[in-house]
């Protein structure tokens, strides 16, 4: 693994086989809601390139841990558009601590939720959020696979 400057102190994780070829420009980073990725000229996005070089036509690139600037060849993968969704973390406006689970006050009872095919998917209501967060976790490994994200 190699690591490339970028600007605003941040720095990108590479394969050394994608290093030198990387290097020809000068990347940026670029925050896109709450992660950085790594970009140059025009936006054209460093994950991008490494997937071409890597021989995998996909509409979207997936950075299995989540992290926009971890672009090391076993950290990405080519999806669709639901399939990158999939693999989000929890929302900003999270104010339970856990993925899919919400306080519900005319109930006072914790509820876990999963989307599925853009329709919100209720998974029942429970009385701590350690219940709510385990019908979540369960529904998500079923529902979205390789691409379920619990945190």
């Amino acid at each position: 693994m190699d690591k490339i400057p970028l600007t605003q102190g941040k720095e990108a994780i590479v394969s050394a086989e994608d290093y030198d070829y990387l290097m020809q420009w000068k990347w940026c980073a670029h925050k896109d809601g709450n992660k950085f990725y790594a970009v140059r000229y025009l936006g054209a996005r460093m994950h991008r390139e490494i997937l071409k070089r890597m021989g995998i036509e996909a509409a979207h690139t997936d950075h299995i841990d989540g992290d926009g600037l971890n672009n090391v060849r076993e950290n990405l993968r080519g999806c669709t558009a639901a399939e990158n969704q999939r693999n989000r973390g929890k929302q900003r406006n999270n104010t339970s601590g856990e993925k899919g689970v919400s306080w519900h006050k005319r109930d006072r009872k914790w509820h876990a939720r999963i989307m599925l095919n853009g329709k919100s998917k209720h998974l029942g209501c429970f009385n701590n959020p350690q219940a709510a967060k385990e019908a979540y976790a369960k529904a998500a490994r079923e529902l979205h696979g390789e691409f379920h994200h619990l945190a």
